[in-house]
């Protein structure tokens, strides 16, 4: 199922999987195991701006599609900057200390995956992100020439009214973060929604 046409990229979720071999090395008598290389992972979460209280938190991933895609859990920042973009070390601080969040808000790739941003952007002359979804899939660019993955880059799409959403494709462990750099320097406040429940 094709969850979004970018000019002619298909934007495809996938399961995170991973599969990796395990070696083992002769020492003597005994087996010495290695360890395996840990699997790259991506971020997986959705961030959605500014936080309001009222009406972010009934919230779920549900109210966006099939406008936009979205992975929870929803992530709101607030403090001096909230269009800043989520601090990703207080996020991740912030999801592994939560049982709500298992996954602590990363996905593993698998061969078939690569990490993927998703970002909404205001047609203004910064072009202002205002909702980012990271997470683990695949995209195929579909042209005239030809099909093929999406392994790496970003492309945009700039004719939608109001916004225009980009998409990149790396392969990189953690690289589809999305930690907006503003000119203080600082990141607002995360707040993290599922549903009603918020963590803060």
């Amino acid at each position: 199922v094709c969850l979004s046409v970018l000019a002619g990229v298909c934007l495809y979720l996938g399961e995170a999987r991973a599969e990796y071999a395990v070696y083992t090395e002769m020492v003597g008598d005994t087996f010495a195991v290695e360890t395996p290389p840990a699997p790259n992972q991506c971020w997986e979460f959705t961030w959605d701006g500014a936080f309001d209280e009222e009406a972010d938190l009934s919230r779920s991933c549900d109210d966006y599609f099939p406008d936009d895609v979205c992975f929870p859990p929803l992530v709101y920042t607030n403090g001096t900057d909230p269009m800043s973009g989520p601090n990703l070390i207080e996020l991740e601080e912030k999801c592994s200390n939560s049982t709500t969040f298992p996954n602590n808000c990363k996905c593993t790739v698998d061969a078939a995956t690569v990490c993927v941003k998703y970002t909404k952007l205001s047609k203004n002359a910064a072009r202002t992100p205002v909702y980012f979804s990271s997470f683990c899939g695949s995209g195929v660019n579909n042209n005239n020439f030809d099909s093929h993955a999406i392994t790496s880059g970003c492309h945009r799409q700039t004719d939608g009214i109001g916004f225009d959403i980009e998409v990149c494709f790396c392969k990189g462990n953690l690289c589809n973060g999305g930690e907006l750099v503003t000119a203080g320097g600082l990141a607002g406040q995360i707040v993290l929604l599922t549903m009603v429940l918020a963590v803060m």
